[in-house]
C-alpha cells in the first residue's frame, strides 16, 4: 500500500490547488443541495455520488498538462510533489462550476493493488506527505465501505487564488485497498461547516462495485 499512499497524497493536493481561482459569479455552492448523480468508475471498482450541478471534466493528457502548469505558479511545493506522480491514475474528476471563490471538486484514482498497513503506520506516512506538501494533517480513521475496511484522512491545504490571496481548503480522502484495483477518492471543499458536510456526504456515498 506504500505506492497508494504516496501517489494519492501527491495528486490530491495538486488537484485542489488548480481549482482555487474564481469561477462564474452569482450562484451558491453545490454543497447546499442534496440532489446527486452517481458515477460508476469501473477502473477503480467503485461508485461515487456527487452534486447534480457539478461538471464532469474529461481527463485528457492536454488537460492534465494544464493542471501541472497551473499548479507550478499557485503552489511550488505541491508542484514538486506532483512531479513524481503518475497522472494516468486519474479516472474521474467533477467540479462545482458555480463557485465564486473555491470550486469544490472530487477526483478518483485507480492505483493498482495493495493492502492496508496498520492505521498507525498509515497515519504516520500520510502525515509526513501532507507536511512535505505544505499542508496541515488533521487526522485519519478507519471506516467500512460495503463491509470492507478503508481509511479516511482529512487535511487543510493553503491555496493561492488568482488575486494573490491565500485560501485554506479542506481535503478528505478515502483509501480503499482491493487486491488488483485499489482506489483513492479525494474530495476538496471550503474549510467551513458547509464544506466539511459536503465532504462527509460524498465520502459516505462511496460504494464498491
Amino acid at each position: 500500500m506504500r505506492r497508494v499512499r504516496q501517489v494519492a497524497v501527491a495528486v490530491m493536493v495538486a488537484m485542489a490547488a488548480t481549482v482555487a481561482a474564481p469561477m462564474a459569479s452569482g450562484a451558491t455552492t453545490a454543497a447546499s443541495t442534496s440532489s446527486t448523480k452517481t458515477a460508476r468508475i469501473k477502473a477503480a471498482k467503485i461508485s461515487v455520488k456527487y452534486p447534480r450541478g457539478w461538471t464532469v471534466a474529461p481527463l485528457t493528457k492536454s488537460g492534465i498538462d494544464r493542471i501541472v502548469k497551473s499548479l507550478a505558479t499557485k503552489n511550488p511545493k505541491l508542484a514538486a510533489v506532483l512531479s513524481n506522480t503518475d497522472l494516468s491514475q486519474f479516472k474521474f474528476f467533477a467540479i462545482d462550476p458555480t463557485a465564486t471563490t473555491f470550486a469544490s471538486n472530487i477526483n478518483v484514482q485507480s492505483v493498482g493493488g495493495g493492502t492496508l498497513p496498520t492505521l498507525a503506520d498509515f497515519t504516520n506516512q500520510v502525515q509526513q506527505a501532507y507536511t512535505s506538501a505544505g499542508g496541515t494533517f488533521v487526522g485519519a480513521k478507519a471506516m467500512k465501505i460495503n463491509g470492507k475496511t478503508a481509511y479516511r484522512t482529512d487535511a487543510l491545504l493553503p491555496i493561492k487564488a488568482a488575486d494573490g490571496t491565500t485560501i485554506t481548503a479542506h481535503e478528505g480522502q478515502l483509501f480503499i485497498a482491493r487486491g488488483g484495483a485499489s482506489a483513492v477518492v479525494t474530495v476538496s471543499s471550503t474549510n467551513d461547516p458547509t464544506g466539511s458536510a459536503l465532504i462527509d456526504r460524498i465520502i459516505a456515498g462511496v460504494r464498491l462495485i
